[in-house]
């Protein structure tokens, strides 16, 4: 196979080789429009250019095609397989034997730039704007592409701080960090966002990073710890009221998690104020939710239902997802299971048309138990066991 391979590696025209070996750079499954950010064809068609003395058309003919063309050739040739990604669109992936075929061909020189090409790609993951979009209508499937990306965000968030740029690891690790999230491993997390927490980080960009590795740790359930990175991120968000209402919402649900009922609520309510006096109605929107714990179920329910129609409002899904989820809850404490009922259909509805299985196995978990309440035994038991 090793013989095979080196023969068919040794028909490749220069350019083709050279496209193939930066296609190492990829981890695990890639779609062509990644291998067009990452992979560079411009010094070879400038060579191309160079070398001819011809006519513009017959210059432009002897180019190397796009990448794109090229990676359905390669396919054809048995050095990529055929794959279709988390987030369900067709891509390509290279076999362990291709590759460390190709690793042995490839200079240092080159790996450093196309690994310095990818983490510039990846790095618009950990920008504000896509990690919220995991939440709005879609999210399953740019989740899929943050499962996707995970490894070569890693591998570049690596490449990142071996090279010294403090800024684009900052970028790349809040990227990894969400998709570790995902993945329920909050503790992974949580190291990869702490190099954006330093001093030589953009201020606006530490913050953000700060914030994040607050809640992190939250997550992780290591509550004086994240106390202490979210009392600093509030500090860093003096001078932008939205990302402290941010800091303050994550102390509240911090004090929740301890139990400090008081505390927690003084936060939450201080956060859904802020965010009201800086126009950020979904950050108030998101207080309110969590204030619906502490409050009785009357109020809570007012409040919720609040909530709810500025999610909508926004097309914020998975947030819409989750008010039904605790009006189902405050209907229930309400003493009310049919309304329970019908506000954890809804959510459960939302949740199977963003393909988010977790969530909606721990919704129907808690609608087979409202269920039984209400003397649906046929059906209680079988959404329970739709659950498990």
């Amino acid at each position: 196979l090793t013989s095979i391979l080196a023969w068919v590696v040794g028909r490749l025209s220069e350019a083709e080789r050279d496209v193939m070996i930066q296609l190492t750079v990829f981890e695990e499954r890639f779609t062509a429009q990644s291998a067009e950010q990452v992979v560079e064809l411009e010094a070879h068609a400038a060579m191309a250019g160079a070398r001819l003395s011809e006519s513009t058309a017959e210059t432009l003919e002897r180019r190397p095609p796009p990448v794109a063309d090229l990676c359905r050739r390669f396919e054809k040739l048995g050095l990529l397989s055929s794959a279709v990604t988390l987030a369900g669109e067709p891509g390509y992936v290279m076999a362990p034997l291709v590759r460390r075929h190709l690793g042995e061909l490839a200079s240092p020189e080159t790996m450093t730039r196309v690994r310095d090409r990818l983490g510039s790609h990846l790095a618009h993951l950990g920008a504000d704007e896509s990690l919220l979009a995991l939440h709005r209508r879609g999210g399953w499937m740019r989740r899929g592409r943050y499962l996707e990306a995970f490894d070569d965000a890693v591998a570049a968030h690596k490449h990142a701080l071996d090279k010294g740029k403090i800024g684009l690891a900052a970028m790349l690790g809040r990227a990894a960090a969400a998709a570790e999230v995902i993945l329920g491993r909050p503790a992974s997390a949580a190291r990869l966002l702490l190099p954006g927490c330093g001093d030589e980080v953009p201020a606006p960009l530490r913050l953000r990073c700060t914030l994040d590795h607050g809640r992190a740790l939250t997550l992780d359930g290591r509550p004086p710890r994240a106390a202490e990175v979210l009392n600093q991120a509030e500090r860093l968000a003096s001078d932008e009221p939205a990302r402290r209402a941010d800091a303050l919402r994550a102390r509240g649900e911090l004090a929740l998690l301890e139990g400090h009922r008081m505390m927690a609520r003084r936060y939450l309510l201080e956060a859904r104020d802020v965010a009201w006096s800086c126009g950020d109605r979904l950050g108030a929107a998101e207080a309110l939710l969590s204030v619906s714990l502490l409050d009785p179920p009357t109020e809570a329910v007012q409040m919720l239902e609040q909530a709810l129609e500025s999610f909508l409002q926004m097309a914020a899904q998975h947030m819409a997802a989750l008010a039904h989820e605790h009006l189902g809850l405050a209907h229930e404490r309400a003493d009310a299971p049919r309304k329970s009922a019908a506000a954890l259909d809804a959510a459960l509805e939302i949740h199977h048309r963003q393909g988010d299985r977790r969530a909606a196995a721990r919704v129907l978990a808690r609608r087979g138990s409202v269920g039984l309440a209400t003397g649906e035994v046929k059906y209680a038991v079988d959404t329970l066991s739709q659950a498990a």
